[in-house]
């Protein structure tokens, strides 16, 4: 045997040993990363059921004691909702229930202007939870008839009422919209007061400063307002109610300054 054949041959098992160690680190690789998706498959799949099992309960207790309309309970299962009828968890995330469920269906109606049909589903949900006040205050925003407008901010000013009084500590949301519904009566001092105290309460939501820069407009107080409108900004440069408003106020200033 020649020593040449004899090389080729060592040559050869390097080669082969070299491509048998890789193939083992890939397969190890692969096997790790199929761990670790598998890992973290069963942590989300783990977490996702704790928080359907608290919505499931919730949603249950919240059908039972509807059906007692003298239980104060109720109001407090509902202040725990947002305004679109999510669920904010401990965790800091939210889930959907029910009612965010339906709150969805009646948008996307009013996305493609389809207003009868939003508010056919907002009168759908106030016949199953006809105790969760922004479904009112949606259905009044909706309306073309001021005594019917009227009527709803009525009906959701009593609710939030009740949450309000239950809930503590106060959810800024249910305080917003009490507030709103205050403003919305003509109940401007109430309105005034609210805002403040939400202000101090919430010094970086904006919600309460575009409520009150809304009071001082009623008031017709522009400055103020505008300063309110900006504040709100700043702590939310998103929010189309600010800009939509600032851009209102200011045109009005510039017409008194003429």
């Amino acid at each position: 045997m020649s020593k040449e054949y004899i090389k080729k041959e060592e040559k050869k098992q390097r080669k082969s040993r070299r491509g048998k160690s890789f193939l083992v680190i890939s397969l190890s690789v692969i096997v790790g990363i199929i761990l670790g998706i598998a890992i973290a498959l069963l942590w989300w799949e783990e977490k996702a059921n704790i928080d359907r099992i608290k919505v499931e309960q919730l949603t249950k207790e919240i059908n039972q004691l509807k059906k007692d309309i003298s239980d104060a309970k109720l109001y407090v299962y509902l202040g725990q909702l947002m305004p679109d009828g999510r669920m904010e968890l401990g965790s800091g995330s939210t889930y959907e229930t029910e009612i965010s469920i339906i709150l969805r269906k009646a948008q996307d109606s009013l996305k493609i202007n389809n207003v009868e049909g939003a508010e056919k589903i907002y009168l759908e949900l106030l016949n199953k939870f006809p105790r969760f006040p922004w479904t009112y205050v949606y259905l009044a925003d909706l309306q073309k008839n001021e005594e019917n407008a009227t009527k709803f901010y009525s009906i959701a000013e009593t609710h939030f009422e009740k949450i309000v009084n239950l809930i503590q500590p106060h959810q800024p949301s249910f305080d917003n919209g009490l507030a709103y519904c205050y403003l919305k009566l003509n109940k401007i001092e109430k309105a005034e007061a609210l805002y403040k105290k939400l202000k101090i309460m919430f010094p970086n939501s904006a919600s309460s400063y575009v409520g009150l820069g809304a009071v001082w407009m009623l008031k017709k107080d522009y400055k103020r307002a505008q300063e309110e409108f900006k504040k709100a900004l700043e702590l939310d440069p998103d929010s189309e109610e600010a800009k939509a408003n600032l851009e209102k106020v200011q045109k009005l200033l510039q017409t008194h300054s003429q």
